[in-house]
């Protein structure tokens, strides 16, 4: 036999379960590969791994009594310790929080953000219990891989997450969002809830009811009993212990002996079936390295289109908010085309002002030619003053004559100024129709040049908003593009995990067989 198959016998007579050497210290039953299965929603009242798909998260006793998280390749994890309730609880406007609780410790994964220091393992401590995961417990969103993170500090302006570092041990690592990066973020634990695979339990975990209770004797219950039985059930009347199963060689030489041919053809048999099953098993790996592949592959293009449908809705307020400036812009454009259509045409207030002009020169002309008027009145007063001032008194016949002609003059100046209040009003009426036919003039000049400014604002703001709009489309474009894409890694996802679920069958079966053909060594 060559030295593959020296150590698989080995390992087959060392060990109670199939799993690697480490199976040797442990109590509880080895975990079998995580189950990759699409799941339709997360349920409370189940227990999920948390995984990768190759490795699982579980918690553990320290030599120290402290409990502490690792993430190990699921062969060397006992399968309560990776066994995980999942509780989702809706919380205000920031959506889902989770409490995870393991099923072998009873704890939940809490640390308290002031105790976390360095890198090194995060024990277990009351604090923060409460997470931000998945995006959603059924469809899509409960199949992703997402990182647990936790919001705190007066503002939560901070964040405590996980990360897994050599030997798989977990530490909790708190950072400021402001300083969020691409380190961070490839830093960061992810993984996915999955349903377990069947294994057969040891006697261990049948005793402790998987580690959930002191090792003592197993009690066995029914969901249903018998209606009316008329005998006990044995397997419920009493309790039980589980003990592994110890089988030795009682064959003498002799027979031994008479049995060599017999016992050689079953050990060619059971390396036929080692070489058929380690096959099987570097077929496996490929499978399984392509299946994370995909996985991460299916993962990244789930956060992009989680990205693209944020940056959508943001784009389509966006684009409304630059509608609306754009459609009250034409409103105010056709408010004003609607002011100036109107009003008079600039013929009509030109021909308005020049009409107003001629009244206005008009009105000063004769203005004019009364103040002129008054003048050569007032002329010809003080010539008939002087002319009376000239007689002498004992000429009282030519006094009474000059009198008379002074009074006239005076009589016909006073006559004469009477009237030039109203030639005065006439002109400033005049005055004013010239005023107004400039202000309408100057008015519609003006709401031409608000016409001309608010027509170059709503263009401006139609190719703002035609930009808005573009930037939407486009990002529409590739939302679909991304769910399709996402869509068909999810088709090649499931294909690959029907693969990676058959290989493993198949691992199954031809473990099986290796293990019929070992006890058929070990009876012979």
């Amino acid at each position: 036999m060559n030295k593959k198959f020296s150590t698989l016998v080995a390992s087959l007579l060392l060990a109670t379960t199939v799993g690697t050497g480490y199976a040797q210290v442990q109590k509880g039953t080895i975990s079998e590969r995580p189950d990759m299965a699409y799941i339709n929603a997360i349920e409370e009242g189940k227990f999920y791994q948390l995984t990768n798909g190759t490795k699982v998260l579980i918690m553990e006793q320290a030599s120290n009594g402290t409990y502490v998280l690792k993430y190990v390749d699921f062969n060397k994890a006992e399968l309560a310790k990776s066994l995980w309730s999942i509780k989702a609880e809706k919380k205000g406007a920031s959506g889902l929080v989770f409490q995870f609780v393991n099923l072998a410790s009873g704890l939940p994964i809490s640390f308290d953000s002031d105790e976390i220091k360095g890198n090194g393992v995060t024990p277990i401590s009351e604090g923060t219990n409460q997470w931000i995961w998945a995006r959603g417990v059924a469809g899509n969103a409960a199949n992703q891989f997402y990182a647990m993170e936790a919001f705190f500090g007066a503002e939560n302006d901070s964040v405590m997450t996980l990360t897994s570092g050599r030997d798989g041990v977990v530490s909790a690592f708190c950072y400021a969002t402001k300083d969020f990066s691409q380190q961070i973020a490839d830093r960061r634990l992810k993984f996915v809830a999955k349903e377990a695979r069947e294994v057969y339990l040891n006697a261990y975990d049948l005793n402790t009811m998987l580690q959930t209770m002191p090792e003592d004797k197993l009690q066995l219950t029914f969901n249903a009993e018998p209606k009316k039985a008329q005998l006990d059930n044995e397997f419920t009347i009493r309790q039980y212990k589980a003990e592994d199963a110890v089988a030795e060689n009682s064959w003498s030489i002799g027979t031994v002996s008479d049995l060599r041919e017999k016992k050689e053809a079953v050990s060619k048999a059971l390396e036929k079936a080692n070489l058929a099953y380690y096959e099987k098993v570097d077929e496996g790996s490929a499978a399984d390295a392509e299946l994370r592949k995909l996985l991460a592959g299916w993962n990244e293009a789930g956060e992009k289109t989680d990205r693209l449908v944020k940056e959508v809705a943001d784009a389509k307020q966006v684009k409304y908010s630059a509608y609306l400036l754009y459609s009250d812009a034409d409103g105010e454009v056709e408010a004003l085309q609607a002011e100036i259509s109107a009003s008079e045409t600039n013929e009509a207030l030109l021909e308005q002002y020049n009409e107003a002009l001629k009244v206005k020169a008009e009105a000063d002309n004769n203005l004019e030619s009364a103040n002129e008027k008054t003048k050569e009145l007032e002329g010809i007063v003080t010539k008939k003053q002087a002319e009376l001032d000239e007689i002498p008194l004992y000429k009282p016949l030519q006094r009474y004559e000059a009198q008379k002609a002074l009074t006239q003059a005076k009589d016909d100046l006073k006559k004469h100024e009477e009237s030039l209040p109203a030639l005065q009003m006439a002109v400033e009426s005049a005055q004013d129709k010239v005023d107004e036919a400039v202000d309408a003039l100057n008015a519609k000049d003006d709401l031409a040049s608000e016409l001309s400014a608010a027509i170059t604002k709503r263009d401006r703001l139609y190719e703002d908003y035609m930009t808005k709009l573009s930037t939407y489309k486009n990002l529409r474009t590739q939302l679909d593009e991304a769910k399709d894409a996402e869509e068909e890694l999810y088709v090649k996802v499931d294909a690959s995990t029907e693969d990676v679920n058959g290989i493993i069958a198949e691992i199954d079966r031809l473990l099986r067989i290796k293990k019929l053909q070992h006890v058929g060594i070990l009876w012979l």
